[in-house]
């Protein structure tokens, strides 16, 4: 997995999960987000476990910018 240290947020690409478990919406260099620490930024923009970060979205979050997430159903 991918770490933002800063952020508080473990992220790891879909490319390197089963397809079976990847939601069939998402992209393969999308990120799913797998951890989130308690009262960290991410945390506190409302990032979840099993949320979906498209790639293109990616360094607009470490850049501390919003960004679009969906949520593992495919809900935004």
């Amino acid at each position: 997995p991918e770490v933002g240290r800063w952020h508080g947020v473990a992220v790891s690409r879909l490319s390197d999960w089963p397809l079976e478990r990847r939601p069939a919406w998402a992209e393969p260099d999308d990120f799913v987000v797998v951890r989130v620490v308690r009262d960290a930024p991410a945390a506190r923009a409302g990032l979840r476990p099993l949320d979906v970060v498209p790639q293109a979205e990616w360094l607009r979050l470490l850049d501390g910018e919003a960004v679009r997430v969906r949520r593992a159903d495919g809900q935004p």
